[in-house]
C-alpha cells in the first residue's frame, strides 16, 4: 500500500515539477524572441544608417562624375581640393581626362571611363535606395508585429491571472518559496 501511495505521489510530484518547468521554458522562449527582435532591430538600424551614410556620398561623387564629362572637352586644368587624411585636404590640378578611379572599398581601386563609372554609380545609388526602403518597410512591419506579440502576452497574461483569482477565490496565488511547484492561495 505504501509503494502504491508513494509512486502516486511521486507522480504527482513529477506532474507538478513539469509543469513549473513548461512554465519557466515557456517564460525563457519569450525572453528569447525578444531578444532576437531587439537585436534584429538594431542590426536593422545599423544597416539603415550605413545606407543613408552612402546615397549621399554616391551622390556627389555622380555630381563630380558629370562636372568632369562637362571640363572633358575643354583644355584647362580642373583646380581641385582632395581629403588626404581627416581634416587635411590638399590641392591638386587635374589635366582633362577620360578615366577616373573609384574607391570601391577594402582597399581595392579600380581604374573606369567616365561613362562606366557614371552607369556604376547610377546602379548602386538605384540599388542602395531600393535597399534602404526594404529595410525601412521591413523595421515597420517588425515593430508592428512586435507591438502585436507584446498584447497577446500581455492578454494571456491578464487572462491567466483572472482564472486563478477566479479559482482561488478572489485571491491572488503565491509561489511558496521552498517548493515553487505548489500554488498557495492567500490575500494578496
Amino acid at each position: 500500500v505504501f509503494a502504491i501511495i508513494s509512486k502516486q505521489f511521486s507522480k504527482y510530484l513529477c506532474l507538478k515539477y513539469l509543469r513549473y518547468f513548461n512554465k519557466q521554458f515557456i517564460k525563457y522562449l519569450t525572453y528569447k524572441i525578444y531578444l532576437l527582435f531587439h537585436i534584429y532591430i538594431l542590426s536593422s538600424k545599423h544597416i539603415s544608417r550605413k545606407l543613408k551614410g552612402q546615397i549621399p556620398e554616391i551622390k556627389q561623387t555622380l555630381e563630380i562624375l558629370k562636372y568632369m564629362q562637362k571640363k572633358k572637352e575643354s583644355t584647362s586644368s580642373l583646380e581641385t581640393r582632395f581629403l588626404l587624411a581627416d581634416n587635411l585636404y590638399c590641392k591638386a590640378s587635374v589635366p582633362p581626362t577620360d578615366k577616373v578611379c573609384l574607391w570601391l572599398g577594402a582597399n581595392v581601386m579600380l581604374e573606369y571611363d567616365i561613362d562606366e563609372a557614371q552607369a556604376l554609380l547610377e546602379k548602386n545609388l538605384l540599388t542602395a535606395t531600393k535597399n534602404l526602403d526594404s529595410l525601412e518597410e521591413d523595421l515597420d512591419f517588425l515593430r508592428d508585429q512586435f507591438t502585436t506579440t507584446e498584447v497577446i502576452f500581455l492578454f494571456i497574461y491578464f487572462n491567466w491571472r483572472l482564472i486563478i483569482l477566479q479559482y482561488c477565490g478572489g485571491f491572488l496565488p503565491y509561489i511558496h518559496m521552498n517548493q515553487p511547484w505548489v500554488y498557495m492561495c492567500s490575500p494578496s
